[in-house]
């Protein structure tokens, strides 16, 4: 994907999704209530965000106040997880960040890095299957 078509309240909302869902096969629909849980938002934000994405086709609101990923919402929290995961990797293995540091480091510049930066860095780092926090990295 070229350029970001959103900001970090979008990229969020995707990669809380992302990780809500990813890993669990029967749950391909998540609730908004447990997105503005995770995120610590509140619901209505919740909910504005996910007509925001919604109306881009990025996801696609289903019965119950839930979500789920349509295939061009799926690719781009793909590319945020690995953005944010990769980060870690060279934060806690290069650098020796831990704890909140490595989170808050690696959050911020998640938003702030390319996806061809992203890959950069992985194939620089050996392309780790695991994050710091031993969550696999998808490609």
């Amino acid at each position: 994907m070229r350029g970001k078509p959103f900001g970090r309240g979008a990229e969020d909302f995707l990669f809380t999704l992302y990780q809500l869902s990813h890993g669990k096969p029967c749950r391909k629909e998540v609730r908004l209530v447990d997105i503005s849980a995770a995120l610590g938002v509140s619901r209505p934000a919740a909910s504005r965000m996910a007509a925001y994405l919604s109306a881009h086709k990025f996801i696609s609101k289903t019965h119950y106040s839930s979500v789920s990923f349509t295939a061009k919402g799926k690719k781009f929290a793909e590319s945020v997880a690995l953005r944010h995961r990769v980060t870690e990797v060279f934060l806690h293995d290069v650098l020796g960040l831990d704890g909140s540091e490595l989170e808050d480091q690696a959050h911020a510049l998640e938003h702030a890095m390319t996806e061809r930066t992203a890959r950069r860095l992985d194939a620089f780092l050996g392309m780790p299957k695991k994050c710091p926090h031993g969550k696999e990295i998808c490609r």
